[in-house]
């Protein structure tokens, strides 16, 4: 574009010499509009353009840094503390209430025989009480509490055994004879002592007329603890 507009200039100067020689020459004018529009539109839109484009990507930038950074910083790891366990106060097991109720009294021992819920509920924490009940659902057996105030060495029970004559006959007659020995118990600890005989459960079937003996003398040779000894009526 510059080379164009010398030529221009260049031709006009050689067509006014060649018409008058005494004319003034006139380059001034000519030199002065295309100086102008040389000038004016390559300056202008590139400095705004430019300064437009650095200022925007940069604030824009900036900002956009500043935003993420300020976001990093200030979020915080949440931290779950478990909450403290409440304490709960243990209270300690009530002491038995003594002379027992509801027991048969015989100097210093206590007795009676238990209700089926009774026994269900020592059963339920005792172990060797469980396996005992477990043989009654076959042999007629016989069950009772029983206590003393200075403790024994060894318990003896005796109980007959008895039930209806027949399937047809109602009249209760005795079948044999149950003794039942067992270990030694504390001062006024209330054991449950499960009398098992070998006679095969029956409707009607039981074990009564229990008898107990607290021994404090050393267990005898021929006793064994614990045993069940049952011994049929001819």
């Amino acid at each position: 574009m510059r080379k164009l507009l010398v030529a221009v200039i260049a031709f006009t100067l050689i067509g006014g010499s060649a018409n008058a020689a005494t004319k003034t020459p006139t380059p001034t004018p000519t030199a002065k509009s295309t100086a102008k529009a040389t000038t004016q539109p390559t300056s202008k839109p590139t400095a705004k353009a430019s300064a437009a484009s650095t200022v925007k990507s940069t604030a824009n930038a900036t900002a956009k840094a500043t935003a993420s950074a300020s976001a990093t910083a200030t979020k915080k790891k949440v931290v779950y503390k478990p909450r403290p366990r409440k304490k709960v106060k243990v209270s300690p097991s009530p002491s038995a209430v003594w002379p027992p109720k509801g027991y048969v009294r015989n100097d210093d021992i206590y007795a009676k025989v238990p209700t089926s819920k009774e026994l269900i509920g020592l059963a339920s924490s005792n172990k060797t009480l469980a396996k005992s009940l477990n043989s009654c659902e076959t042999f007629t057996c016989g069950a009772i509490l029983a206590t003393s105030l200075t403790g024994c060495n060894w318990w003896e029970f005796t109980g007959d055994v008895t039930g209806p004559a027949s399937d047809t006959d109602n009249t209760i007659i005795k079948y044999g004879t149950l003794t039942s020995f067992f270990g030694s118990t504390k001062p006024k600890q209330i054991q449950p002592f499960i009398l098992v005989s070998d006679e095969t459960l029956k409707n009607g079937f039981v074990v009564s007329n229990i008898k107990v003996a607290c021994h404090r003398d050393p267990v005898p040779s021929d006793v064994k603890i614990p045993s069940n000894n049952y011994v049929k009526t001819n």
